[in-house]
């Protein structure tokens, strides 16, 4: 009996974690906005992202793991968290930010296009 009980928990966990896992990979920001990023780099578990956000323009909801931004053309946006929270930034050429990761949707609600370099930090802390 308790064999059975571990090996049908072992069993939830386990798709727990993959369910998790294919969440995050749909929610990745390339794939949900491909037309305002492109990849400059991916190696070493960090990638390199060049953002840009015309007026008007938003990201459906996606995933940043860690990650550091540079504001290369300031903008104003709303960005909006997973749980609904709204936050309006106003990102200043030459900025410079380092987060934890994050889970939102972005959207450029200034009259200036948004230029961001972003850079992802895919790997466990401390390494």
């Amino acid at each position: 009996m308790r064999k059975c009980l571990r090996a049908a928990v072992l069993t939830a966990a386990l798709l727990l974690t993959a369910s998790l896992y294919n969440s995050a990979a749909a929610q990745d920001v390339y794939k949900v906005a491909p037309a305002m990023y492109k990849v400059l780099s991916d190696t070493l578990g960090i990638r390199v992202l060049e953002a840009t956000y015309k007026p008007g323009d938003m990201s459906a909801l996606h995933l940043h793991p860690d990650f550091a931004l540079y504001v290369l053309e300031g903008g104003r946006v709303e960005i909006t968290g997973k749980d609904g929270t709204k936050q309006v930034v106003d990102f200043k050429t030459g900025m410079g930010v380092v987060l934890p990761s994050d889970a939102h949707t972005a959207k450029n609600i200034g009259t200036t296009t948004l230029r961001l370099v972003v850079v992802e930090v895919n790997r466990p802390r401390g390494q």
